[in-house]
């Protein structure tokens, strides 16, 4: 189980940095936008969903 929810953990976080790395080469309002990225996996007791906010290139919230 803890295997898993880490797993995801890394993996979401993994996206919301090349979510907002990929921002980082634009104009002016380069990671000026907030950003709610959610994933879903299956767990050992179930479905596991973590959701991760940012604000520009800052997480600012992360539930599972």
């Amino acid at each position: 189980m803890k295997k898993g929810l880490f797993a995801l953990i890394v993996l979401v976080l993994s996206y919301a940095i090349l979510a907002v790395g990929n921002n980082l080469g634009g104009g002016a309002a380069a990671g000026a936008d907030a950003a709610t990225l959610t994933a879903t996996a299956k767990g050992d007791g179930g479905d596991v969903t973590v959701t991760v906010k940012t604000s520009g290139d800052k997480i600012v919230d992360v539930k599972a």
